[in-house]
């Protein structure tokens, strides 16, 4: 996720390896720089002028994928951002339940709170695909790519031509390090 632009991606209570790898390779792929974030790290993020802001470096999106079992504290702040003009991709189910025993009720509770904000934005959305929290944007989709394309998010095309690359973007401008994996394949451009 290295900058131009980046999606950060939420596993919380991950589901089966099998499970989440094709969504990441997927993106990788297709040329999406991603970070993948930890509850914890999720708490540092917020929303300035569209973008999701971390330590220093800024994110398009949040993506969560497939996950069945989230935090309260982390649906929480998926609303809170939404609500604050982030961009945040659903893929896959949403998220059902929290983890864990303790207080069990109490944090269904609150769950279900947050989680109906996102379900009735859905609902309300002419388009089901796409829907408005708050003066964000969840984009809810099976397709990973397609949802990445719906959200306007920019991929990195010179994978299309097998070309790897890592990009790091400071005050001052955009580098980027690429090597040529085609075998024998000279690419121009």
């Amino acid at each position: 996720s290295l900058m131009v632009p980046k999606v950060v991606s939420t596993f919380s209570n991950l589901p089966p390896y099998s499970k989440r790898v094709p969504a990441m390779h997927s993106l990788w792929r297709a040329g999406y720089g991603f970070d993948l974030v930890s509850d914890r790290l999720l708490e540092s993020i917020h929303a300035e002028d569209g973008k999701l802001v971390s330590l220093g470096t800024s994110y398009n999106a949040i993506v969560v994928t497939n996950c069945k079992l989230m935090s309260v504290a982390t649906i929480e702040k998926i609303v809170d951002l939404a609500t604050a003009g982030a961009t945040i991709i659903m893929h896959g189910q949403l998220p059902q339940d929290v983890p864990g025993f303790s207080r069990l009720q109490e944090r269904r509770i609150r769950f279900q709170a947050a989680l109906g904000k996102i379900v009735s934005a859905r609902d309300m959305a002419v388009d089901k695909k796409i829907a408005s929290l708050g003066i964000g944007r969840i984009v809810f989709g099976d397709d990973i790519l397609a949802s990445m394309d719906k959200a306007g998010i920019y991929r990195e095309k010179m994978m299309d031509a097998s070309l790897r690359y890592i990009r790091r973007k400071d005050d001052q401008s955009t580098t980027y390090f690429i090597t040529n994996l085609a075998e024998g394949k000279r690419v121009d451009g």
